[in-house]
């Protein structure tokens, strides 16, 4: 797996977690 796609989804998991 590529750290891109990962970092994405920590972003996107961020930002619901911040919802």
């Amino acid at each position: 797996m590529q750290p891109q796609m990962l970092q994405l989804l920590i972003r996107v998991l961020s930002k619901r977690l911040h919802l």
